[in-house]
């Protein structure tokens, strides 16, 4: 993901509210939200976010702080293409 619209350039880390939705019809309470930064080696990210309920109307959010790259860019996946996921930049600190 991109968020070098949101980040400025000389920020390195930024700070998200990521929230996931595991519908009932498809999903499993076992269907997670996986964040890491770019590049990163590991297949799931640092950061995971587990649906842990099916409920047509309810969703997890977590507020997690995430280091960029020099383009600002992270990667995110859902373990079922029916999840939704949501990434709002919430803010970023400079490097000094």
């Amino acid at each position: 993901v991109d968020l070098s619209a949101l980040v400025p350039p000389n920020c390195d880390l930024a700070h998200l509210l990521c929230a996931m939705l595991a519908p009932v019809a498809t999903g499993t309470s076992t269907d997670s939200l996986d964040l890491r930064p770019n590049g990163a080696n590991s297949s799931d990210g640092p950061w995971s976010i587990s649906a842990g309920a099916l409920i047509a109307s309810a969703n997890r959010g977590y507020v997690i702080s995430i280091p960029t790259d020099a383009n600002r860019i992270i990667e995110y996946r859902v373990s079922d293409a029916d999840d939704d996921a949501d990434l709002w930049v919430l803010g970023y600190d400079d490097e000094l």
